[in-house]
């Protein structure tokens, strides 16, 4: 039996797809897409995964746990899932809200932190 994750919220599924519902497929493209426009802002500064990492000592900044490089699989094609723990980079006061893409705005945070938190602007 196969196994994967939602690509985007994590849910476990046994039926080899690569989102739980129609719902996470769109949030998915609507991150593609924004994530081209944002491609294409000028002057846009280049945020390093591992670098944030170090800056923050591994630590998800929304619960205080310690994110894990390894909480990863690859499927049978070779993609890359990340699991719930996995570190990603976490826009304090979101981009959607006009928040930048700047080191004084972005924080480590667990995929599954961030996935949860949002859009929402949350308070440390």
């Amino acid at each position: 039996r196969t196994f994967s994750f939602c690509a985007e919220c994590g849910t476990l599924l046994y039926n080899g797809k690569k989102f739980c519902s129609e719902k996470c497929c769109k949030a998915q493209n609507n991150r593609r897409g924004k994530d081209k426009r944002l491609r294409k802002i000028k002057g846009l500064t280049n945020i390093d995964l591992k670098e944030l990492y170090a800056r923050d000592e591994g630590i998800c900044w929304i619960c205080g746990d310690r994110c894990d490089f390894e909480d990863y699989v690859r499927d049978e094609k070779g993609s890359f899932i990340a699991g719930a723990r996995y570190p990603s980079i976490d826009h304090i006061y979101p981009i959607s809200k006009g928040g930048q893409h700047t080191w004084d705005n972005v924080r480590l945070a667990h995929c599954r932190c961030n996935t949860l938190k949002g859009a929402k602007v949350v308070s440390a």
